[in-house]
């Protein structure tokens, strides 16, 4: 009889350890703190950046939350913030003009952070689509080709841009431009000069109304494409000039050169534009270029600032689009 109220005792104890484990295991989540909480709220914070460095906060992205379809805006540091969040798995949308769009997926447990680095994509600033009509002695038929000008941009850098190229759907054809110059740290320059031989086509004529699509990529992969250029005009009118012609010799004493021309009629909008080579062996070198001398001119008076050798001299007819067409060479001699 003197054991059994100490079974008695031990089985109370066994019953309320048992008790006091169960409660504590279904206590209520009501700390703020605890994301078990169903009342807590999680923040989900982050900075947008510039793809490569150094890295710059860009401001002014759109931040998309979704499913929750909320939006925001980053500030001057990039910087944005989602508050009031409940735990679970949340998509963030980043997009802004002139940049490719991401889009990342955060599981949210606890409040998070995070970067997002945006590839700028290339621009075109600049496409300049002109034909050329030269007259020439030899050999004796006329030179027409088409000259292809493009200024293109990238925030990235212009390391960034990495393939020009343009497409002419209504000849299945492709064809890369060649890079000539990086006009400043965020900008490259390509060009193309082809004849109707390099489309394998009878005449220029026939590129008159066809589309070209430029397209550029950067080293992403990421792809910009231009809106339809079309080629304007072909400038079938010659200018004709009058003197200095056939090698004549003008002493270097002389102030002034009067060039002459046969005066030019055309239905549409025009100037003419000179350009003086000097000659020596063979080679040619641009010693000046006049622009802009208006329609209505048949001569243009040219202070004379030229060394003794032979000269060369060309007339432009140059339309409101760019395009031209070229006289033959007028030749002269600058004596002492």
């Amino acid at each position: 009889m003197a054991q059994r109220p100490m079974k008695i005792l031990c089985y109370t104890v066994l019953v309320s350890a048992w008790l006091g484990m169960s409660c504590i295991t279904d206590a209520p989540h009501d700390n703020p703190l605890d994301p078990q909480n169903p009342n807590s709220t999680l923040t989900l914070r982050g900075r947008v950046f510039t793809l490569y460095p150094p890295y710059q906060g860009i401001a002014g992205v759109g931040v998309w939350l979704e499913p929750l379809h909320r939006f925001t805006r980053t500030d001057e540091a990039g910087a944005f913030g989602f508050t009031d969040l409940k735990t679970g798995t949340y998509t963030v949308v980043t997009t802004m003009e002139g940049y490719a769009s991401d889009t990342m997926e955060v599981v949210l447990k606890n409040p998070v952070n995070v970067e997002i680095y945006l590839d700028a994509l290339p621009q075109f600033r600049q496409i300049v689509l002109t034909s050329h009509h030269y007259a020439r002695f030899f050999p004796p038929d006329d030179l027409y080709f088409l000259t292809i000008d493009v200024l293109v941009s990238d925030r990235d850098g212009h390391s960034d841009i990495v393939r020009m190229w343009y497409e002419l759907p209504d000849l299945t054809l492709q064809d890369t431009l060649r890079l000539v110059e990086f006009p400043d740290a965020y900008s490259a320059r390509f060009i193309a000069q082809r004849t109707p031989e390099d489309y394998q086509i009878a005449s220029l004529h026939l590129l008159i109304g066809k589309a070209f699509t430029f397209r550029v990529e950067d080293k992403p992969g990421m792809r910009t494409v231009s809106p339809a250029f079309y080629l304007t005009r072909i400038v079938e009118t010659i200018p004709v000039h009058v003197q200095p012609t056939g090698l004549v010799s003008l002493p270097v004493t002389q102030d002034s050169i009067r060039f002459e021309w046969e005066p030019v009629v055309l239905p549409y909008p025009f100037s003419f534009r000179i350009e003086i080579y000097r000659l020596d062996f063979g080679v040619t070198t641009l010693v000046s270029r006049i622009d802009g001398i208006a329609s209505s001119r048949v001569d243009y008076l040219y202070k004379n600032d030229l060394t003794p050798g032979d000269h060369l001299w060309f007339l432009y007819v140059v339309d409101e689009y760019g395009n031209t067409g070229r006289s033959r060479e007028g030749a002269f001699r600058i004596v002492p």
